[in-house]
C-alpha cells in the first residue's frame, strides 16, 4: 500500500532538476539518498555548474541522440542537454532512432526501453551490430527498477543505465563521462592514423634512400670493375698487345660461379676482381713475358714472384672486390694437389675465388695466341681442363665447366651467353 498522500507522477514529472527544484518538489527517494550537512555528496548540483565557462569548455558539443515516446520528457532532456552545451537529435520512437544513427553524426545515444517501432533494447542491440562503445556509448533509460532489466540492458551493450525518475546531474556526469572517453578514442586514433602516416612518409623517405644508395653501390661497383679491367688492360696490353684475355677472364669466372650455384654477389664481385689476377705482372719484364723459348731458372724465379707483387699491390684494400682479388693474385697458380706456386696450397685450402679463376685463365690462355705457341682449339682446351681435373684444378669446378660447354664456348667466341629465360639479343646467345 502507498501513502496516502503519495501521488502517481506522470512521465514528465519523472524527470527532475535538482539545480532549480525547491527542496520540497526532491522526491523522496532522492531526498533519502542526501549527504548530512558538511558531508561530501558528488550529486551535489552546487559541484557541476552546468552554466560555468568550465563546464562548457570541457565539453566538446557533442550530439546527443534522446529516444524516447514522451515529447515532453524528451522536450525536458534536451533542455537539460542543450543549456550544458550538447547538441541534440531527438527520436519519437526506436526506428526513428535507428535512422538517425545511419544517418551519422551521433556522439551518443540515450535511450527509453518501452518505445513503439523499435524498443531501446531492440536499437541498442541494432548499434552494437556497427558501433562499439568507444565509438558510440549508449545510455538506457527505463522506469523499470528491477536486476533482470539491468542485465538485459547489459548484455545487449549498453554502457550506462538510469532508472527514472533520473537526477539531471547524475544524467549529465554520465553523458560527459562517456564523451570524455570516446573523445579519448578518437584522439588516440588520429594520433595513431598520423603515426601511421608519418610511418609510412618515412619508411617511403627510408626506401628511396635505400635505393638510391643501391644504386650508387651499382654505379660505383661498376665504375670499379671496369677501372679493374682497364688497369689490367694496360699491363696486359703492355706485354701481348691485346686486352681482351682480362675481359673475357672477368666473364669466365662470373659464369663459373653462376653455374656452381654461388650466391649472386659473389658471383659479380669475382668476375670484377678477376680483372686483377694478374697484376703483379706489372713487376715482371716484358722480355720474359713476351720470350718465344723456354725460361731459365732465374727467369722463371721471377715470372712466379707475380702472384706474391700482385698480393702486395692489393693487400691494403678495404672494399669487398679488393680483399676478393688480394686473395685471386695470391693464388690463382696454386694447384689442387698442392704441386703449385707461390705457397704449394692444396684443395679447399685455396681461396675459392683463385680456384675459379685459375680455370677461366688456363682456358682462355690455351685458346688465345702466344708468343712461344699458337692457340688451341676450344675442344683441345676442355680436354686439358679434364685432364688437369683433381691435380691442377678443383674437380667439382671443373665438373661444372665441362658440363655447361656451350657457355664457354660463346665466351671464347666473343659472345655474352644469357641465361635461359632472357631474350636473345645482338650477338648474345641465350641458353
Amino acid at each position: 500500500m502507498k501513502p496516502p498522500d503519495s501521488k502517481r507522477r506522470t512521465r514528465a514529472e519523472q524527470l527532475v532538476d535538482p539545480a532549480t527544484a525547491a527542496p520540497d518538489d526532491v522526491p523522496e527517494n532522492l531526498r533519502s539518498v542526501r549527504r548530512p550537512p558538511g558531508a561530501f555528496d558528488p550529486t551535489a548540483p552546487s559541484l557541476i555548474d552546468t552554466n560555468s565557462a568550465a563546464f562548457l569548455a570541457e565539453a566538446t558539443r557533442g550530439r546527443v541522440l534522446v529516444a524516447d515516446d514522451d515529447r515532453t520528457l524528451r522536450g525536458l532532456i534536451r533542455g537539460a542537454l542543450q543549456r550544458a552545451g550538447y547538441e541534440v537529435v531527438e527520436a519519437a520512437d526506436g526506428v526513428a532512432a535507428l535512422d538517425a544513427v545511419k544517418a551519422g553524426g551521433v556522439d551518443l545515444a540515450l535511450l527509453d526501453v518501452q518505445m513503439p517501432g523499435a524498443d531501446g533494447i531492440e536499437v541498442c542491440t541494432e548499434i552494437r551490430r556497427k558501433h562499439d562503445s568507444l565509438s558510440l556509448p549508449v545510455i538506457i533509460v527505463t522506469g523499470l527498477d528491477d536486476r533482470d532489466a539491468r542485465v538485459w540492458c547489459k548484455a545487449v551493450g549498453a554502457d550506462e543505465f538510469l532508472t527514472k525518475p533520473m537526477d539531471v546531474t547524475e544524467l549529465l556526469i554520465r553523458v560527459e563521462n562517456l564523451l570524455k572517453l570516446r573523445r579519448y578514442h578518437t584522439r588516440l586514433q588520429r594520433q595513431n592514423e598520423l603515426l601511421e602516416d608519418t610511418v609510412r612518409v618515412r619508411t617511403a623517405r627510408i626506401r628511396a634512400a635505400l635505393d638510391d644508395a643501391q644504386k650508387q653501390q651499382r654505379r660505383l661497383r661498376q665504375v670499379l670493375g671496369e677501372t679493374f679491367v682497364r688497369l689490367s688492360a694496360a699491363v696486359e696490353f703492355r706485354d701481348l698487345g691485346s686486352a681482351q684475355h682480362v675481359e673475357r677472364i672477368g666473364v669466365y669466372a662470373a659464369w663459373v660461379a653462376k653455374l656452381a650455384g654461388l650466391p649472386e654477389d659473389f658471383c659479380t664481385e669475382v668476375g670484377a676482381a678477376a680483372a686483377l689476377h694478374d697484376v703483379g705482372m706489372i713487376a715482371v719484364s716484358s722480355d720474359i713475358i713476351t720470350q718465344p723459348t723456354g725460361l731459365s731458372p732465374s727467369q722463371r724465379a721471377m715470372m712466379e714472384r707475380h702472384p706474391h707483387i700482385g698480393s702486395w699491390i692489393l693487400g691494403e684494400g678495404k672494399v669487398p672486390e679488393l680483399v676478393l682479388a688480394d686473395g685471386i693474385a695470391a693464388s690463382h697458380h696454386e694447384w689442387w694437389d698442392g704441386s703449385g706456386y707461390p705457397e704449394g696450397l692444396t684443395g679447399h685450402g685455396i681461396p675459392i675465388g683463385a680456384r675459379i679463376v685459375a680455370l677461366g685463365d688456363v682456358f682462355d690462355a690455351l685458346v688465345s695466341e702466344r708468343p712461344w705457341r699458337p692457340a688451341q682449339t676450344v675442344d683441345e682446351a676442355f680436354e686439358h681442363l679434364r685432364a688437369g681435373a683433381g691435380t691442377q684444378f678443383d674437380p667439382t669446378l671443373c665438373g661444372v665447366v665441362l658440363d655447361n660447354q656451350d657457355v664457354f664456348r660463346i665466351i671464347a667466341g666473343g659472345g655474352s651467353p644469357r641465361p635461359s629465360g632472357e631474350e636473345e639479343d645482338g650477338d648474345g646467345t641465350t641458353l
